[in-house]
Parts: structure tokens; C-alpha cells; sequence
């Protein structure tokens, strides 16, 4: 997933202008003048699809010579993850040791890249 850089520059009136850097690739600026009011709602779930995708190749990259019970725990992880991440509202505790079970695995570098790329996605959730 690649994250999208936005450099806004907003003029209120004769000041001057206000400079901002907003980074992230599901954020939200809302402004409002004059004593208007906003009212917003951002839905920041996660793109099923992707996570599916995602964690398929962790499942499919489990490093082959690491014992039966850290496989398990691998396997274990990712089923809480998938299940947890679609809920309406997650357990961010859940993910949290979930994750850190992953990326406690010492395995190949495809398994350790694709933890990190898991990393990068689940972090809108936590």
C-alpha cells in the first residue's frame, strides 16, 4: 500500500496563508468559515479484499524449517487477525499480540517482508 502526500495551502480573508502537510493515504481535512458548522463521518475499514490478499501470502510463505508450534502460532495469528479485522469494531489488544506473535518469528526474508508489509496495512485498524 503506498501512503499519498498532500500539501495544502488555504487562504482565509487578506491573512496569510496557512501551510499544512498531511500524510497518509486515509486522512481527512475539513475546514469551515464564517461560524458554519461540519459535521463528518470517515469510514477507515479495512479493504477486505487486500487483507485477504495479504495475509494468503503469509500463509503461503511460512518459513518451512521452523518447528510445528511456531507454525501453529503463525497460522493461529493470522486466523484471530482475519477474524478480528472485520468486525465492526476490533479488539485493537487482539491485533496487537496477534501481530506481535508474527513478528516475533524469526524466518525468511519473504516472511519477514511480508509481516512488515502486513505491519504497514493493519495499522489504520490499531
Amino acid at each position: 500500500m503506498q501512503g499519498v502526500l498532500l500539501l495544502c495551502i488555504i487562504f482565509f480573508g487578506n491573512s496569510e496563508p496557512y501551510i499544512t502537510n498531511i500524510s497518509g493515504d486515509k486522512n481527512q481535512v475539513n475546514l469551515a468559515a464564517n461560524n458554519a458548522v461540519l459535521h463528518t463521518v470517515q469510514n477507515n475499514s479495512p479493504d477486505i479484499q487486500e487483507l485477504e490478499r495479504i495475509l494468503s501470502n503469509l500463509t503461503q510463505r511460512i518459513p518451512p524449517n521452523i518447528s510445528d508450534t511456531e507454525k501453529e502460532k503463525i497460522t493461529d495469528s493470522i486466523d484471530v487477525i482475519r477474524t478480528e479485522a472485520q468486525k465492526a469494531q476490533p479488539k485493537k489488544n487482539v491485533l496487537k499480540t496477534a501481530l506481535s506473535v508474527l513478528q516475533a518469528i524469526k524466518g525468511s526474508a519473504e516472511f519477514v517482508a511480508n509481516v512488515a508489509t502486513f505491519c504497514d496495512f493493519i495499522h489504520n485498524l490499531l
